[in-house]
């Protein structure tokens, strides 16, 4: 079995450490420079399976038909933004602007729009909780 990887990501990570910690179990890790690569080779049948961020997945499988996740996320990976040292006026504008966006809706709305566009997300249905609890 082959499993598709992103050069150097945590996807990488992840599939040797499930390899190091099961001797029991084997496959070749193969990397690509891109998640295109990723998935191209998986419809083409030269891989088996992609390991990949979820975010990138799920715009991915929007993508290209036949690139569907089959199973819920097993590792958790922040994402961030940097603000160079001293710039304390656009940090703080910064985390104003992501607590307005979650305050408001925003971040959700965005979020069912342009990512999870089944409005199955955790975001999603919470915001659909919060709906029908009106």
């Amino acid at each position: 079995m082959k499993v598709a990887v992103k050069e150097g990501a945590t996807s990488y990570n992840v599939a040797q450490s499930f390899l190091d910690e099961n001797p029991d179990v084997s496959y070749e890790i193969v990397q690509y420079k891109d998640t295109v690569g990723c998935v191209s080779d998986l419809l083409a049948g030269r891989v088996d399976v992609v390991v990949n961020d979820l975010l990138n997945q799920k715009i991915l499988s929007q993508e290209y038909e036949g690139a569907k996740i089959v199973c819920d996320p097993f590792t958790h990976a922040e994402n961030a933004i940097a603000v160079q040292k001293g710039k304390d006026d656009l940090l703080a504008f910064i985390n104003e602007c992501i607590d307005e966006y979650y305050a408001d809706g925003t971040y959700d709305t965005l979020w069912t729009k342009w990512i999870d566009a089944s409005g199955e997300g955790e975001e999603a249905a919470a915001a659909e909780d919060a709906e029908t609890a009106k």
